[in-house]
C-alpha cells in the first residue's frame, strides 16, 4: 500500500449526470462509499488535464459506463474528516480508496456532504 500525502489531489470519476448539479457543484452522493465501504478515487497530482481525462475514460471502459465528469479534492480534506486514503500496492497505480466510513447512514451522508462542499466539479 502506498502512502497518500495530504497535499495530493484526488479525482472521483463520475458516471451519473445527477452527481454534478446545474450550478456546477457536486452532489454529495458522488462521494458515498460502495457496498464494501470504500470510495474509489484516482491520484492525479502532477497529471496534465488530458491525462486525467484519459484516466477517467479508462475507468469508464472498465466499468462499462459513460464518464460525465469528475470531482477533485485534496487528500487533506478527506483526512480532516477522520477518513483514510489507501493507495494501491502497485506503485505505478494511481488508484486509491477512501475508507473508514462510519456505519450510520446519516453520518455517512454528513461526511459526503462535507467532501462535496470541499471538492470542485469538472463536467465533460
Amino acid at each position: 500500500m502506498s502512502e497518500v500525502a495530504r497535499e495530493e489531489e484526488l479525482a472521483r470519476f463520475l458516471f451519473d449526470k445527477k452527481e454534478i448539479r446545474s450550478d456546477g457543484s457536486l452532489h454529495w452522493r458522488a462521494f458515498l462509499p460502495n457496498r464494501d465501504g470504500e470510495t474509489s478515487v484516482s491520484r492525479v497530482s502532477g497529471c496534465k488535464e488530458g491525462d486525467v481525462i484519459l484516466m477517467g475514460f479508462e475507468v469508464a471502459k472498465a466499468r462499462g459506463q459513460v464518464l460525465v465528469g469528475r470531482g477533485e479534492i485534496l487528500a487533506a480534506n478527506v483526512y480532516d474528516l477522520s477518513l483514510k486514503v489507501r493507495g494501491d500496492q502497485d506503485p505505478a497505480s494511481r488508484h486509491a480508496d477512501i475508507l473508514g466510513w462510519p456505519e450510520e447512514k446519516d453520518r455517512k451522508q454528513a461526511i459526503a456532504i462535507a467532501l462535496a462542499e470541499k471538492a470542485s466539479a469538472k463536467r465533460l
